[in-house]
């Protein structure tokens, strides 16, 4: 059963596994939580012994369509991706916690129609997180807080951001515009913080040793 806060917001997390670049879930389902497989994902989440509390998608990625009655089938001639459509959903369920897995890699337009997904997400005010192999994806609210080492891009969006950049190995009040690269691959250190003093901005967390060298 669903736990429902007094303001009608589950507490749980809605996971979301799309049909992408593979990426080991390391996840754990609790009560309250609220597993979607999004297309394709149906069949990772199988062969990692994983059920799905809710099939979404119009399921030309998966081949057939799922069984059952915990099935939603969208139309393929539709104006919005599966996973943005799995994403509405686990709003509209209550759900403001979401970690979505396999959801880079393959074609580019899919990847940022992904993105588009995340900011929409973190626009309706939900805590939430692509996670891929040895990286992380999502949006500053405020303040946010990283741990030393990696690399750490910050992207800003709607042509640009202001943000305070502490204790990184470039750090300083600094303006993020889409018309240059800065922002790119800086170096968290002990005690990294980035405050948001203006517009939006995509943090990507990466590993070391995983994260292109160059910049």
């Amino acid at each position: 059963m669903n736990v429902v806060s007094n303001h009608g917001m589950k507490k749980g997390t809605c996971f979301l596994v799309c049909a992408g670049e593979r990426v080991p879930l390391q996840f754990t389902p609790c009560e309250g939580d609220f597993v979607i497989a999004v297309d394709g994902g149906a069949e990772y989440l199988d062969e990692c012994g994983k059920s799905a509390d809710l099939y979404l998608g119009d399921f030309d990625s998966l081949g057939c369509i799922p069984n059952g009655e915990n099935v939603i089938e969208l139309n393929p001639v539709k104006d919005e991706t599966d996973l943005f459509a799995a994403a509405e959903e686990g709003l509209r369920r209550g759900y403001r916690v979401f970690r979505i897995y396999c959801a880079l890699g393959g074609r580019t337009s899919h990847l940022i129609g992904n993105l588009h997904a995340l900011c929409h997400l973190f626009r309706m005010g939900a805590d939430a997180k692509i996670i891929g192999n040895h990286s992380e994806l999502f949006f500053i609210r405020d303040v946010a807080r990283f741990q030393k080492g990696g690399y750490l891009s910050l992207v800003p969006l709607d042509g640009g951001a202001a943000v305070l950049i502490e204790n990184c190995k470039y750090s300083g009040e600094i303006h993020l515009t889409t018309a240059d690269s800065l922002g790119v691959s800086n170096e968290p250190l002990e005690g990294a913080c980035v405050t948001v003093l203006s517009g939006e901005v995509l943090a990507i967390v990466e590993e070391t040793d995983r994260a292109n060298e160059s910049k």
